[in-house]
Order: C-alpha cells, then sequence, then structure tokens
C-alpha cells in the first residue's frame, strides 16, 4: 500500500491550532471560575450553618427565659430555683407531647395552688421589734430601772415578768401592739 501525501494548507492548520490553544484557555479560565464558586458556596453554606447555630441558640435562650419567669411567678414556692424549674419546664416542652405536658403542667400547678393552701410558707409571729416609742420599750425601760436601783436581784425577764403581773393595762398594751405588728 502506498501512502499519499495530501497538501496542507498550512493557513487552515494554523487556525485550528489557535481555535484548539483558544479553547483550551477557556476551559483554563472554567476550572478556575469552577473552583472560586465552589468556595464561594462552601464559605455561603458555612455562614448560614454558623447564622443557623446562631438563630437556634437565641431561640433557646429565649425559650429558657420565659420558662424560667413563667418558673418564678408561676411555681415560686416549688422547690428549686426558678432557673433550674425554667430549664425542666423548658426541657419538658421539647420532649413531652403536648397532652403530656399539659399534664405535667397540671401536676405542678396543683403543687404549687397546695403549696398556697399549706401554712408552711407563711409568715408566724411578728417580723421584727415594735414601733419605736411603744408599750414593749417601756416595759423594758421600767425593768431597767426596777434593776438598777438594786433593790432586787431580778433578771431582766423576771423583772419584765413582774411587770407585766402587776400593770395588766400595759400588758394589754404590749399584746395588742404585738398582734398589729
Amino acid at each position: 500500500m502506498a501512502t499519499e501525501t495530501v497538501p496542507v494548507d498550512k493557513a487552515a492548520l494554523e487556525a485550528i491550532q489557535k481555535q484548539l490553544d483558544e479553547s483550551k484557555a477557556a476551559i483554563a479560565k472554567l476550572e478556575i471560575a469552577k473552583v472560586e464558586a465552589e468556595k464561594k458556596a462552601e464559605a455561603a453554606e458555612k455562614a448560614t450553618k454558623e447564622a443557623t447555630d446562631i438563630a437556634k441558640t437565641e431561640m433557646n435562650l429565649r425559650k429558657l427565659a420565659e420558662f424560667t419567669k413563667r418558673a418564678e411567678t408561676e411555681f415560686p414556692l416549688l422547690p428549686g430555683k426558678p432557673e433550674e424549674k425554667g430549664g425542666l419546664l423548658k426541657a419538658m416542652s421539647e420532649k413531652l407531647s403536648p397532652e403530656e405536658f399539659k399534664q405535667a403542667e397540671a401536676l405542678l400547678t396543683s403543687g404549687q395552688a397546695f403549696a398556697n393552701k399549706s401554712h408552711a410558707f407563711s409568715v408566724v409571729g411578728r417580723s421584727g421589734a415594735p414601733a419605736s416609742g411603744g408599750a414593749w420599750e417601756k416595759v423594758e425601760a421600767m425593768a431597767k430601772e426596777r434593776i438598777s436601783k438594786g433593790a432586787t436581784t431580778m433578771t431582766k425577764e423576771q423583772a419584765i415578768d413582774a411587770i407585766l403581773r402587776e400593770d395588766q393595762e400595759l400588758a394589754k398594751q404590749v399584746v395588742d401592739e404585738e398582734s398589729a405588728a
């Protein structure tokens, strides 16, 4: 078999080579643009994830604050700090079904109602010294005077007891003032 030589048009061959070189350059530019686009997409995805995480954190903090306020106002006599009770309420609201959460709230509400009716948390007795210049101060002054005169070897308490036995009107004033306090 004989090989035949075909005449080559140099200008056509150079034009084809030029198109090939331009195509390779365009492909290289597209590869660079693709890599840059992928980097931008990754950065955008990372920023979106960070924004989502921040939003979730903010929402959790808002919910916790809301439940803590509820615990403080609705369940103040139940054991625990408001923050602890608020955290527990939040966790229950997220993990229990709505019906179960309502039941749990009802139990807490009834516990609070029981505590409100109980006398375990009420103030018993007076909350401090009687008002200045009252009957009790008068009794103490009389007892101090009686002891300072040296006519007796009584203690302060014994002198107070003796004065209240002797002056029934003054004793009634002391009782009335303590009842009012």
